[in-house]
């Protein structure tokens, strides 16, 4: 007996076929019953009797198998007629094919703080008597660290200090070995020049910025600069010697966040006894490649709050991981429009991919073809072949046989 296919099944050669698509209900066919049919009955006596048990055996046995295969079709094509009035499935809905713009984004995961801690240049020598709390924002004219009870003054500049500024000396007789000054054997002591250089007029900026006067801002170490010297000496409470000792300044671009060493009290100053960071909060990431982070590119940040909030680029520099080797990376710094109040971990997502008005549809209306590729379902039924592009955000571009407004079955 020869399977029969069901007529509607059968696709045509000229269409796209899906590759998940039903193409027919094959039907069963019991080879059992068939035999019945042909095969002799027995000739010796009881025969007949057991031979009629098994011909009932196996025809229950063929009734339940057709029963069971009936009872699958009739789930697998649909339990009678589930069409709406529409005459569509219910399981499908029709989306219109849509110009759009898609963005794909990439997420890093950073840190918000206050950037990374660098080392101050302290160039005095003796013990630390003094440290500054955790955190302490520095601004001009603050101690930064106390070495020997001295204080070590922040002062605005981007020359560091390197010497000793005076207004110099006049000059006069020095006694060798002891004698009298006035003997015959003095020799002449050469005068001394006052400073002069940039490094002098940072400091005669930072002094009349502190409300110091007397002396002209320039790059020359004046008598008037030395008495407005001693003016802020005596605030300080340390010995008027109009004379700005080398230590006793740190010159930097601006305020600091400072991060003291709470082990470096009672130990002699070094660079690491207090170290500072910027004062604005900052998102740090770390990223092998770092080609979108060019300055002043927008990002949105996932703050600790799951509150996202933009950001833009502000600087990037490469960076070399001395333990491992690895690298060269990228640091990318972010400032945030509106910085929260607390600090943490925070996910970074940039755009790694965008097209602008490009037609788009849901992911899940892509049907993969017997033919190859991919295709999706218009409102009538027919199979258009299309090539799948960028996908963001459950679309993706397509491009083909189709328009702006065309209908496609997309399930639900």
């Amino acid at each position: 007996m020869a399977c029969r296919r069901n007529p509607r099944g059968r696709a045509s050669a000229r269409r796209l076929r899906p590759l998940q698509a039903w193409s027919g209900l094959m039907m069963p066919v019991c080879t059992s019953c068939e035999a019945l049919e042909t095969r002799p009955g027995p000739t010796m006596r009881g025969s007949d009797e057991r031979s009629g048990s098994r011909s009932r055996y196996v025809v229950g046995v063929c009734v339940l198998a057709l029963l069971g295969a009936a009872i699958a079709g009739w789930f697998l094509l649909g339990a009678g007629d589930t069409r709406d009035e529409t005459g569509r499935e219910p399981d499908v809905e029709l989306i219109a094919v849509a110009r759009t713009d898609l963005t794909v984004g990439t997420s890093l995961q950073g840190e918000l703080g206050f950037g990374s801690t660098r080392t101050i240049p302290f160039l005095v020598s003796g013990t630390v008597t003094w440290l500054p709390p955790v955190g302490m924002k520095a601004e001009l004219g603050d101690p930064l660290v106390k070495v020997d009870n001295r204080p070590v003054v922040l002062l605005y500049g981007e020359t560091p200090a390197y010497r000793a500024m005076s207004a110099g000396s006049g000059g006069g007789p020095r006694k060798p070995g002891g004698s009298p000054a006035d003997s015959p054997d003095a020799e002449p002591v050469p005068p001394t020049p006052p400073s002069t250089g940039p490094d002098v007029e940072q400091l005669e900026a930072g002094l009349s910025a502190l409300g110091y006067t007397g002396f002209d801002v320039d790059e020359e170490f004046t008598p008037g600069t030395a008495a407005a010297v001693r003016r802020w000496q005596r605030d300080l409470g340390i010995p008027e010697t109009g004379t700005v000792a080398l230590g006793d300044v740190v010159f930097l671009p601006e305020p600091v966040r400072l991060h003291p060493d709470a082990d470096a009290l009672g130990r002699p100053i070094s660079d690491t006894s207090v170290t500072r960071s910027g004062t604005t909060k900052l998102v740090t990431v770390e990223a092998e490649s770092a080609d979108w982070a060019t300055k002043g590119a927008r990002v949105r940040v996932l703050l600790p709050s799951q509150r996202s909030v933009p950001g833009r680029v502000v600087a990037s520099a490469a960076t070399v991981d001395t333990e491992s080797g690895a690298g060269p990376g990228k640091q990318v710094r972010i400032s945030l429009d509106r910085p929260p109040r607390g600090v943490g971990q925070v996910t970074v997502t940039y755009v790694s991919a965008q097209r602008r008005g490009v037609l788009a549809v849901p992911v899940t209306a892509l049907v993969a073809v017997a033919e190859g590729g991919y295709a999706v379902q218009r409102e009538d039924g027919e199979y258009v072949a299309v090539q799948p592009g960028l996908y963001a955000e459950g679309l993706v571009e397509i491009s083909g046989a189709v328009g702006p407004g065309t209908r496609v079955r997309v399930p639900r």
